[in-house]
């Protein structure tokens, strides 16, 4: 087994990863202690208003981070906007807060959790491409046993003549 070492663009990308999932426990964490400070517990509120502020700054480096990834990693190009866009959102929803306009915080605090999970989901869908590409075996290479092989033209003859009748059916 060959030990291979991380690339730069694979550094970024999991470091990338982590903060979009630190992000969004942070912002998960949010409504539960507003909620906590609502049943009366003092200290939650002290605490939302703190992890606001760590929202922020882990934020920030969000779209840093986000913009390397996509710049020289070829990453998508969605992601440092989308970055960008929940890190504004977010300073909004800190002025909101603290100005006591709930009736626009909550709303904008919703919006902030599905940006902050959207992030999570399109970073970790995209990997960073590796400079080796690995090469799969095809049903007519040597290195599948004949059985095999054979089974293998027949399920795609079988899903190709399947295909055709239902191809036929949508241009009609």
């Amino acid at each position: 087994m060959s030990e291979q070492s991380l690339t730069r663009r694979q550094i970024i990308h999991i470091a990338l990863l982590a903060g979009a999932v630190l992000h969004a426990l942070l912002v998960i964490a949010q409504p539960i202690l507003a909620g906590r400070s609502l049943e009366g517990d003092a200290r939650a509120l002290e605490l939302h208003a703190g992890n606001g502020y760590a929202i922020l700054t882990v934020a920030t480096l969000l779209v840093l981070l986000a913009i390397v990834w996509w710049r020289p990693g070829r990453g998508p190009g969605v992601v440092p906007i989308l970055a960008a866009v929940t890190l504004a959102a977010e300073g909004a929803q800190y002025v909101l807060g603290d100005t006591g306009l709930l009736s626009l915080h909550l709303p904008l605090g919703i919006a902030i959790l599905v940006l902050s999970l959207l992030l999570c989901w399109i970073v970790t869908r995209h990997s960073p491409r590796t400079t080796e590409t690995t090469q799969h075996p095809r049903a007519d290479d040597t290195e599948l046993p004949n059985d095999h092989r054979a089974a293998h033209a027949d399920a795609t003859a079988e899903a190709g003549a399947a295909a055709t009748p239902r191809a036929k059916d949508r241009s009609e």
